[in-house]
């Protein structure tokens, strides 16, 4: 086995650099910053779910702009699905 180092740019400006591509994973993040909503007519605290489209581009994703401008930190989520032969995938959050 050797090691490669990845692709870089042909030097072109009109062009994308080749590189590699690879999917972001787990997709799904949690919000660092907790809200309190009501439940029932009580208050309850949570931490909201959100994924990776949803997270603010500037700074390479690493918060979520809420509805009224604040910002959150954000951490991966640690729960994914895994079948008995190891492949790993998201957990489709919106369908539980």
């Amino acid at each position: 086995m050797s090691l490669r180092t990845p692709p870089v740019s042909n030097g072109r400006l009109d062009q994308l650099p080749n590189g590699i591509v690879a999917p972001v994973f787990p997709a799904w993040f949690v919000c660092e910053q907790v809200e309190t909503v009501m439940i029932g007519g009580k208050p309850a605290r949570r931490r909201r779910l959100v994924r990776w489209q949803d997270l603010d581009t500037v700074g390479g994703r690493r918060k979520f702009s809420f509805d009224d401008g604040k910002k959150s930190d954000v951490t991966p989520i640690r729960f994914v699905c895994a079948c008995e032969k190891g492949h790993l995938q998201d957990i489709d959050w919106k369908a539980l």
